[in-house]
């Protein structure tokens, strides 16, 4: 059942601060929910916030290297100095740990004895490896936040956007791990509760907070771009009219369907995602199928994802043929029933293979999987009949079959498509289709009569028209007064939200009215016992006989007495008795509206219609009818005509605002969209730049600007916006990006420069270079490999950068050089774990160097602390997909000579070691220390099911290498001599990429001419240990200066050759830096800051003494390595 956490609802309702699931359940049981269980929190005891102040790593007569680390906790926890289970001179606690993936200085999640982890996992202090542990450093998998466990959690790399807690302070709650979560059980009735949308509607009617609808596409925060509209160009789909429909309904009444092209495979799902898909009881699995997950939890609507490079058009939705046989998710193969729905793909015509159980499960053949790129979304409204009788064949009780079962909201799937789509765009980094495919043959839900006293008459409340009103109105239902009954009763015409499937007649309406009003108003009476004898005789006759039938191994079978077309399946003659059949004037079911005349007649299993909502299609369903007046007014009768127009002089006005210039206008025009409803930020830069543009030219340029930015595809304009504003200033904006651009971008270029020389010279040069580099296609192109490779990163972050390149218009070699010398800094900058800022701090140094026309060999050499990070972090096991598809990618051009034209679309990354051993795999190998390291990873089409399935390692070889399209390359290849593969042959792949990949960036030296590939993880480690403590005192210029490496009187020249400008500045004796104007500065960078009025990370590059020639870096790097500062 489901399950409810109280921060997710939180969303959706204004739950108060400490509502506690206890409470929240008797919320919940006021409005007729019940409460299951509370599941208790995930961790309990003291978690904190530690920082690593020492790591001392030793290796252990096992072979294993661990670390003993002093970890400040706070001065709560903290052992005070010479105090404690193992004293120290550092207010800290000791704790042993054997992960490797953190540094001094690192922030991390401490465990503290007396504390319980997932598992009944209990903390407490302990000797191991020659020390007490006091406490436990934690890794995801530990905290139940995921299935990592290759290191620990660094918390500003695990929540890179979040700002990180004080050490030593509590974050049970920050990590969402210390709430209880409610679960409850939802009749069969009330299927809209299978969704935080439903439970959050609930809690409102029973408390009175406010509700936000998660499925109102008016909602700019949750759909940015609105819903796509369905037309021509969608997803090719067919919905034939369904052959054996079950009791007179399609199998499928709605079908629609979405494409997004491109999505990064690696990419994994939100933390937020993944911790609110654990808190309501569902596994994390990628980020595809998170999504699908995800909208359904939320909003109600069952999804499914296809890999659409597997898919051949048109989809179709059909009954199952006779003998049709499905591979399912599962992998059983299981034989359909001819009433089974299938969704099906058309490789050998139309519908000819199905692929999907539709609305209980999906298919192996279409399985999103880690090579899918491009996804089809399918959001459908089923027949609940139909999906409840083919999951209960099949015995298949899965999340989406509950919900379809139940009846879904027919006017729910759009929407649930779009947020799916919008998740998969801003996370995935895909690129939507615009259009949607749409196939709507639903039917509004039929109005009620009922009287206004139809609830009173049944509890003995009197409730009044008005309170009847306004209850069904809470609930969704649309009320109008229908005249009167005989007795002078207000009759009332309702019609139910298309998300109440479940009110079909007065008595569902009565019980609506009496359970929001609530139960405990009806008045207990219990009624006065008539005399007399007890039971009448055929009272005590009738319980004799059902007595004895029960007795006899009969079972009394309950069924409503409505009936459809029963008579007609069970071929009664036309002119028998028993046809003759009451017909309902209110029937619950359309094609059950008929009274039985025997009871074997509703033997025949019955269920409900399904239905859906809601006031959010009300704005578009006005739309249409008043844009259907509009062209047709002959549609409408003389009263409503006059109605229509009396509406309209009544209650739309058309204001006119005058302005005596276009600058004028522009301002009335932002502070009417910036102080309401928020325009995006192109919207504003362009009604800025059009301003500055003559007015016989503004149509021409303002459709060029259209021009520009529907270049971008989907792609957001703000973010194109966002690195130009990098581009621009060279450093990454510290502000919002509309009053930045506006004020350090359009404000100083306007000064002395008109709107069209913007777009000309700026907008479009940088939009065609921002295109070149992110979404055109690549094949052919000459920057094709470099730019390939800069795609593969998840972050994207070096794109001012290359925008920068392209944009400049350089020769195609020159272009290529530059763009490869900028793909070897970034790549190794991410290959060596550097933080966000780090990166961009090189990004906006090429940037600077680049633009000011100065060698960009200074500015993008690699220091070795970068080069040794590096070629650790290739040495290690590598837990994250995206940087195992980086590093193969490198090595796969790095062997090919440039990025291959064509590829198998679903060739990824997979381990090529089974998970066990079989026939050829040498007993020597650790096969769990091999599953994440390079060694083991190749570029293939095969699955890891194949791996895994092998009965000897000679056809995992082959399997590997004949869908490989690059031959014999080490990337697509397994060790395979005699079909058998040995420790050693792992070892000498590993070693054959390393040297591939450090070779490719020319990293594989060091300063000291050491070759990094060779050396161990443990020696890497090591020097990354040595230098990251050489880095702990920052180098001063009086430093430097006080050795003798820089003389007072040195004399040194910054030459910006693109403007033209020449600063010339001297040391004084004091170890400060003079400027031309006399002023003194204390460092490189604050000499740029005043001399530009920017600050700039290669202030170290662009200063050269005259004397020699050489730049401020040089002799800074010459101080390191004599004091090891």
């Amino acid at each position: 059942m489901p399950y409810v956490p109280i921060e997710w609802l939180r969303e959706h309702v204004d739950v108060p601060t400490g509502l506690s699931a206890e409470q929240l359940a008797a919320d919940l049981v006021r409005v007729g929910l019940e409460e299951e269980r509370i599941v208790p929190p995930a961790v309990t005891g003291p978690l904190v916030v530690g920082k690593v102040l020492t790591r001392e790593a030793k290796e252990q007569s096992n072979g294993k290297v661990i670390n003993y680390c002093r970890v400040d906790v706070g001065p709560e926890h903290n052992d005070a100095p010479g105090t404690g289970k193992e004293p120290s001179d550092l207010p800290s606690r000791g704790i042993v740990c054997g992960a490797h993936n953190f540094d001094v200085g690192d922030y991390v999640v401490v465990c503290l004895p007396g504390a319980v982890l997932p598992g009944d996992f209990r903390i407490a202090a302990r000797k191991t490896y020659g020390h007490v542990s006091d406490g436990m450093i934690c890794s995801a998998r530990e905290l139940g936040l995921g299935e990592d466990h290759s290191g620990i959690i660094v918390l500003p790399q695990y929540f890179p956007d979040r700002e990180i807690p004080a050490v030593g302070t509590d974050i049970v709650s920050w990590l969402g791990l210390g709430e209880e979560v409610l679960e409850i059980n939802v009749t069969p009735d009330r299927g809209y509760c299978f969704s935080m949308r439903g439970v959050a509607r609930e809690y409102s009617h029973s408390t009175g907070a406010r509700f936000t609808d998660p499925a109102d596409a008016t909602n700019t925060g949750l759909y940015p771009n609105g819903v796509a509209g369905a037309g021509q160009g969608g997803y090719d789909v067919v919905v034939p009219e369904d052959p054996r429909p079950i009791h007179g309904r399609p199998g499928c009444d709605r079908y629609v369907a979405r494409l997004v092209r491109g999505i990064d495979p690696s990419a994994p799902s939100p933390t937020w995602m993944q911790d609110r898909l654990t808190a309501a009881g569902m596994r994390p699995i990628s980020l595809a199928v998170d999504v699908t997950n995800y909208v359904m939890l939320d909003l109600g609507q069952p999804l499914h994802a296809f890999d659409a490079g597997k898919l051949t058009a048109p989809i179709v939705v059909r009954r199952a043929k006779d003998g049709e046989r499905l591979t399912f998710l599962d992998e059983v193969t299981r034989s359909l029933d001819p009433e089974d729905l299938v969704i099906a793909d058309s490789p050998d015509g139309e519908g000819s293979r199905a692929l999907v159980l539709a609305g209980v499960f999906g298919g192996a053949l279409s399985e999103v999987d880690a090579d899918t790129r491009d996804v089809l979304i399918e959001a459908a409204h089923f027949d609940p009949v139909s999906i409840a009788r083919s999951a209960r064949r099949h015995k298949l009780p899965t999340e989406s079959s509950k919900r379809n079962e139940r009846g879904v909201d027919t006017e729910l799937a759009p929407i649930a498509a779009q947020r799916a789509v919008d998740l998969l765009v801003e996370y995935g980094g895909g690129t939507a289709e615009p259009v949607a495919t749409d196939i709507n043959r639903t039917r509004a839900p039929e109005p009620i009569t009922m009287r206004a006293d139809a609830a009173e008459r049944l509890t003995g409340v009197a409730y009044g028209t008005e309170r009847v009103t306004e209850l069904l109105t809470t609930i969704g239902c649309t009320v109008e007064r229908d005249g009167s009954a005989d007795d002078g009763t207000a009759l009332l015409t309702v019609t139910p939200p298309t998300w109440r499937p479940d009110l079909v007649g007065p008595a569902h309406l009565a019980e609506e009215i009496a359970r929001l009003d609530g139960y405990d108003a009806i008045p207990v009476i219990v009624p006065t016992a008539p005399a007399g004898t007890g039971l009448s005789a055929d009272q005590r006759a009738r319980r004799d006989v059902v007595r004895a039938l029960a007795d006899a191994g009969l079972t009394q079978v309950l069924s409503y007495p409505f009936i459809g077309d029963i008579h007609d399946l069970l071929e009664i003659p036309t002119d028998d008795a028993r046809r003759q059949t009451v017909r309902l004037a209110n029937p619950l079911a359309e094609d059950a509206p008929y009274l039985r005349t025997s009871v074997l007649d509703s033997l025949v299993d019955v269920d409900g219609d399904s239905l859906t909502r809601p006031s959010v299609r009300r704005i578009v369903a006005n739309a249409r009818a008043m844009l259907d007046v509009l062209g047709n007014p002959d549609t409408l009768a003389p009263g409503e005509i006059s109605d229509f127009i009396r509406y309209l002089t009544l209650h739309v006005s058309l204001i006119e605002v005058s302005t005596d210039s276009y600058q004028a206008a522009h301002r009335i025009f932002s502070v009417l969209n910036t102080r309401g409803v928020p325009l995006s930020a192109a919207d504003i830069f362009k009604a800025r730049v059009l301003s500055r543009v003559e007015p016989d030219a503004r149509a021409r340029y303002a459709a060029l600007w259209e021009q520009c930015i529907d270049s971008l595809g989907t792609e957001n304009p703000d973010a194109f916006f966002g690195h130009l504003l990098t581009l621009t200033l060279r450093a990454p904006a510290k502000r919002a990006l509309i009053d930045s651009f506006d004020e350090q971008v359009l404000t100083p270029f306007f000064t002395s420069r008109s709107g069209e020389e913007f777009i000309d010279e700026v907008l479009v040069p940088s939009a065609r270079a921002y295109t070149l580099a992110t979404l055109e296609p690549l094949v052919g192109h000459h920057a094709a490999t470099p730019l390939e490779l800069l795609r593969l990163y998840d972050s994207s972050d070096w794109k001012p950068a290359a925008m920068s390149v392209l944009r400049a218009g350089r020769g195609d070699e020159e272009t290529v050089s530059l763009l490869f010398l900028l793909e070897r800094v970034y790549g190794t900058a991410v290959a060596a774990r550097l933080s966000p800022s780090s990166r961009t701090a090189i990004v906006t140094q090429f940037i600077a160097a680049f633009e000011d026309g100065e060698p960009l060999n200074a500015a993008c050499s690699v220091p070795d602390s970068v080069r040794h990070r590096a070629a650790e972090t290739i040495s290690r096991p590598l837990p994250q997909s995206s940087i195992r598809k980086v590093l193969l990618y490198h090595a796969m051009v790095a062997e090919h000579g440039s990025f291959p034209t064509r590829l198998p679309r679903s060739m990824g990354v997979l381990c090529g070691l089974p998970a066990s051993h079989i026939r050829g795999v040498d007993e020597d190998i650790d096969l769990r220390a091999w599953n994440r390291r390079l060694g083991s990873f190749i570029l293939s089409t095969i699955k890891s099911r194949t791996v895994n399935q092998a009965p000897d390692w000679d056809t995992v070889a082959r399997a590997a290498r004949h869908v490989m399209t690059l031959g014999d390359f080490a990337v697509g290849s397994l060790p395979c001599a005699g079909g058998e593969i040995h420790a050693a042959d792992l070892e000498e792949r590993q070693r054959h990429l390393t040297q591939l990949i450090l070779d490719y960036w020319d990293i594989r030296r060091d300063s000291d001419g050491v070759d990094l590939s060779v050396l161990s993880s443990a020696e890497l480690e090591a020097a990354v240990d040595k230098r990251s403590a050489a880095r702990g005192r920052q180098v001063r210029l009086a430093d430097v200066v006080a050795t003798g490496i820089i003389s007072p009187g040195d004399t040194f020249t910054w030459r910006r050759r693109n403007l033209g400008n020449v600063y010339v500045v001297t040391i004084s004796p004091q170890g400060t830096i003079v400027l031309p104007d006399g002023q003194e500065v204390s460092s490189p960078s604050a000499a740029v800051a005043a001399l530009t009025g920017t600050s700039s990370a290669a202030a170290l590059d662009v200063f050269v003494r005259e004397s020699d020639g050489k730049k401020l870096r040089d002799l800074w790097d010459s101080y390191r390595s004599r004091f090891g500062a």
